[in-house]
């Protein structure tokens, strides 16, 4: 990994001043390319990002292999996880099964254990998920924080958003107490992706869903938190511009694709057609599989009250407070009591 930085170095003409510039000093870059420091692993991360970021995956995977230090591994293993490097993840965990540090391997059973869950997602919504989770010791902030995170994703499952915010924004403040690395960058960027979404989702507070879409932007994890990011601020212009909806849609797409993710870039086009239908771009939306929309498309194509009110209704039952504004406004039009319509809302919001 360190030859490879140096030689692209070299060839690019660059001098270590200023591939330092920004991350680190220049004489603790040359400590790492030198192999006087194993470095602290976002600086390397940095690195390499400047220096060979179309070669990251490699060059990390090389770098963690040769990590000593607890605290770099805790994050070398948080980095494996969110970019779903399962063997590497297997090897390294493997090697370290030996360890006695206890802070290590208190991490490590956890991050274990939601690895594994990562490859089997159904196991989050188990009753047995939550027991197996109150089984782990967790003495160190990074581990409460993980906790929280994964507890939150059983109730995010299980369609319990208000518990699931909650946990998440705990997580929050364990996370908020570590030393700045990659490790608190990570978690941060883990509760970050579902807070901005769960604020529009169940509180349709489009101010702070996009105060926290720009904080997971500035984290910088990589295309599936960024192009979440740009997704939620592309429905939270949903209803009040349809060229920064789409701009923020675009984005989103777009990293997606360069990850290869094409069911979300799925998703993203089933927000572009229902953007494009209600700023009257296209008179035939491509329906949805969901049926509070289905309702709501039917009644926009009879203009039947009934069907608003159960589109409506249909949202709410889904937790979704945001879209539930869609035939909200439809039925405002037709001279509902608004008052009525926001009691509705209001109430699935505290439900």
């Amino acid at each position: 990994m360190r030859q490879a930085i140096i030689n692209q170095i070299e060839l690019k003409g660059l001098k270590r001043k200023e591939v330092a510039q920004n991350i680190t000093s220049e004489s603790n870059l040359s400590s790492i390319l030198e192999g006087r420091s194993e470095g602290n692993f976002q600086v390397v991360l940095d690195i390499v990002r400047k220096v060979l970021p179309e070669q990251e995956k490699a060059l990390m995977s090389e770098y963690t292999s040769t990590l000593e230090s607890p605290q770099q591994i805790k994050s070398a293993t948080e980095y494996l996880s969110t970019n779903r490097m399962f063997g590497e993840f297997e090897e390294m965990t493997s090697r370290l099964s030996d360890n006695k540090n206890r802070s290590l391997n208190e991490w490590l059973k956890i991050i274990e254990y939601q690895m594994y869950c990562q490859r089997n997602s159904h196991l989050r919504k188990e009753s047995s998920y939550l027991e197996q989770l109150c089984k782990f010791k967790a003495n160190q902030n990074e581990s409460k924080a993980m906790l929280h995170i994964m507890t939150a994703q059983h109730h995010q499952y299980k369609k319990e958003f208000n518990v699931a915010k909650t946990k998440f924004e705990v997580a929050m403040v364990y996370v908020d107490q570590l030393d700045e690395s990659y490790l608190k960058k990570s978690l941060s960027a883990r509760c970050l992706e579902h807070l901005c979404y769960l604020e529009l989702k169940i509180n349709s507070n489009v101010e702070k869903a996009n105060e926290l879409s720009d904080k997971l932007i500035e984290c910088s994890l990589g295309t599936t938190f960024t192009g979440f990011a740009y997704y939620v601020k592309g429905l939270s212009n949903l209803f009040v511009s349809y060229d920064k909806s789409v701009k923020y849609f675009s984005q989103s797409s777009n990293l997606y694709k360069q990850g290869g993710y094409i069911n979300f870039v799925k998703e993203v086009q089933k927000k572009v057609n229902l953007l494009n239908f209600i700023h009257n771009k296209t008179e035939s939306p491509i329906l949805d599989d969901g049926e509070p929309l289905r309702l709501f498309f039917e009644a926009k194509e009879t203009d039947d009250k009934d069907l608003y009110y159960r589109s409506m209704i249909a949202f709410l039952k889904q937790g979704d407070s945001f879209l539930a504004t869609l035939p909200q406004i439809e039925l405002g039009k037709k001279g509902e009591n608004h008052d009525l319509l926001n009691d509705l809302i209001t109430i699935n919001k505290s439900a």
